[in-house]
């Protein structure tokens, strides 16, 4: 509360959030300085997508998924959401491990978007936490009625799924900063390291028994052990809605109204979180993330997993729709999760404010994801910014407010799932985008 009142005490009224949102929201959807090469999002022609850090095993899992269909092996979406999860475990062992928190936004067979969180609570002693991932997808399959259950699908994926798991960039970045304290686990340095050097991108992860993990975490728990379970989302209103207009509506998974009062949440580290997804024609998605906090280098449970807590502070995900308050037509639906840095929410809360209500087709929310980002830090009062990728002008504009501003290559990373249907609700443009400001790869399949 004091850093707030300071806030308003120091700087002018016209000194706001929305001021500077004002400014770079100025800017025209196209305008971008800096493109890139990196594909953001897939063609009109493609009938799903697969998205994950690892380009290889996107790869690797649609041509699982074609082998086992020549077998006469069908899988339903939440079989596909879950097999795929499980695969997360072997790539990012810091971020996605049986206790880390798992939240998703799914869509199914063009039904209403739900929301799943799976977690352990904050003041759970770590020796007591439950297998909260794992946990999670039995639910899962559970509440979608699949024919498998959690163990079936892990024993196809250990005797078919054949390949390796490489290092990708995020896992390199960890054993990098942190290669000095995992040395000293004689367990962690096992899966890690070979004779006295860390694995390099694009090296082989030790490759996972999936069965073997689900035994030794599930099978001895009492029956009906169930995780923190949350499916509801905060109700959020980014626009003053005005009579026979469009009405952006918002969901999302913490209260993104303290924005609008200048109070920033700001956790003291950043998150360790991977997001993964995937889309089937335009009727089914789902967009998910794991995370958790490190705050000291441990294995868990003698695996080569790394110990962790809930996040205090966790990624920001938010289902949003624009709809015609006079037709109610539904112009667009949008699914954003955003992670990085100390703040994600704060992200989204600018996106919203970014001629989102405009925005019409894909290539208009890639352009948004493209924008330049800010972020309000305190103690003390300063702003960092995305010079690069704005206007001179903006950042003129910006140096009038008497605040330091600092440079930053890169702020946050946000995904992304649009659909825009036709006037019988019929799905028309739909597909996942990622942000080229930090690693993903995006499979796009005809």
């Amino acid at each position: 509360m004091l850093i707030r009142l300071l806030f308003l005490l120091i700087l002018p009224e016209i000194i706001s959030c929305a001021f500077i949102l004002d400014k770079i929201g100025e800017q025209p959807l196209e305008y971008n300085v800096k493109q890139k090469n990196q594909k953001t999002y897939c063609p009109k022609s493609t009938s799903s997508r697969l998205v994950s850090s690892n380009q290889s095993t996107n790869h690797h899992y649609q041509t699982f998924l074609t082998d086992e269909k020549s077998k006469g092996i069908a899988y339903q979406f939440v079989d596909q959401i879950v097999l795929w999860s499980l695969i997360q475990l072997n790539l990012r062992p810091d971020a996605v491990t049986p206790e880390s928190q798992l939240q998703l936004l799914i869509k199914n067979e063009n039904k209403e978007v739900k929301y799943f969180e799976f977690s352990n609570s904050l003041n759970t002693d770590t020796s007591n936490s439950l297998p909260t991932y794992l946990l999670g997808l039995e639910h899962l399959l559970h509440a979608y009625k699949s024919k498998y259950s959690l163990l079936q699908l892990a024993q196809n994926l250990d005797s078919r799924f054949l390949y390796k798991y490489p290092v990708n960039e995020d896992f390199f970045n960890f054993l990098n900063k942190y290669h000095h304290a995992i040395s000293k686990s004689i367990k962690l340095k096992q899966y890690f390291f070979k004779g006295d050097d860390y694995l390099r991108m694009g090296e082989s992860l030790p490759k996972l028994q999936f069965s073997q993990i689900i035994k030794n975490f599930i099978h001895d728990l009492p029956q009906k052990t169930s995780p923190r379970i949350r499916t509801s989302l905060i109700s959020f209103s980014p626009l003053k809605n005005e009579s026979g207009k469009n009405k952006l509506t918002v969901d999302c998974n913490y209260d993104m109204s303290v924005y609008e009062n200048s109070i920033y949440p700001l956790s003291s580290q950043d998150l360790r979180s991977h997001m993964f997804g995937l889309e089937l024609g335009h009727d089914s998605y789902f967009l998910a993330i794991s995370g958790q906090d490190i705050k000291n280098i441990s294995g868990l449970k003698k695996t080569m997993f790394f110990q962790g807590t809930p996040p205090l502070r966790g990624p920001g995900l938010c289902h949003l729709k624009l709809v015609n308050e006079k037709s109610n037509a539904n112009l667009f639906e949008l699914s954003l999760i955003s992670t990085d840095g100390r703040d994600p929410g704060q992200h989204l809360f600018h996106i919203f404010k970014y001629n989102l209500i405009n925005a019409r087709s894909i290539k208009d929310i890639d352009a948004i994801l493209k924008k330049s980002r800010h972020l309000f830090l305190t103690s003390p009062i300063r702003l960092v910014y995305e010079s690069d990728r704005d206007a001179p002008r903006t950042l003129d504009e910006l140096y009038k407010l008497g605040i330091p501003i600092y440079h930053a290559a890169s702020l946050g990373k946000v995904w992304a799932h649009f659909s825009r249907p036709d006037t019988e609700n019929k799905i028309i443009e739909s597909g996942l985008l990622i942000d080229d400001r930090a690693p993903g790869h995006l499979l796009c399949i005809p």
